[in-house]
């Protein structure tokens, strides 16, 4: 069970930002993106959980593709350092994604 990443590749315009990404994180390790401004840490991040789509490569999530699979539905969650909620769903509906069975009792407890 992991997180793997094979020839992730992004661009934005002109500019390679990701250019085959081959990463692999066995489930219970913490691991670290370290790097310049711009080089493509928050992007990387964002494909990871959804929020972004690569251009070419694979993301595989405990052996099942990601590819399509909408943010929300991925198990995967990425903090940023301003505020990120899905716009579509209820500040309620935010932390039930965030409770371990999705479960809206949990939920309105810590809310």
């Amino acid at each position: 069970m992991s997180l793997v990443l094979s020839g992730v590749h992004k661009r934005f315009k002109d500019r390679d930002v990701l250019r085959g990404i081959d990463l692999e994180i066995p489930n219970g390790e913490i691991h670290a993106l370290v790097g310049v401004s711009g080089s493509g840490k928050s992007t990387l991040l964002r494909i990871i959980a959804g929020l972004e789509t690569h251009d070419s490569g694979t993301v595989t999530w405990e052996e099942t593709p990601l590819d399509g699979v909408p943010p929300h539905l991925r198990r995967i969650t990425m903090l940023s350092q301003s505020p990120l909620l899905f716009p579509h769903l209820t500040v309620g509906e935010n932390v039930t994604l965030a409770t371990p069975n999705r479960s809206r009792q949990e939920a309105e407890t810590w809310l």
